[in-house]
């Protein structure tokens, strides 16, 4: 397997398509499949869907500002 870089900009195509994947296959990662292979590592992808959750969860609740 491809060493993958230190960094890695997710292009909003890339990633639409970790989305994607994530929802159809039961949260298994395939970054051979996706092209991504040697770009990203599985812990990098890890990272990228924790957060896109917490910016969904973020986006979906915002703060009020009291109490918060």
């Amino acid at each position: 397997m491809a060493q993958a870089k230190d960094t890695h900009k997710w292009t909003p195509q890339e990633t639409r398509r970790l989305i994607n994947f994530r929802a159809t296959r039961d949260n298994e990662l395939f970054l051979e499949e996706m092209g991504m292979e040697g770009k990203v590592t599985r812990q990098q992808a890890s990272k990228k869907w924790e957060n896109l959750k917490k910016k969904y969860k973020d986006l979906r609740t915002p703060k009020t500002g009291v109490g918060d």
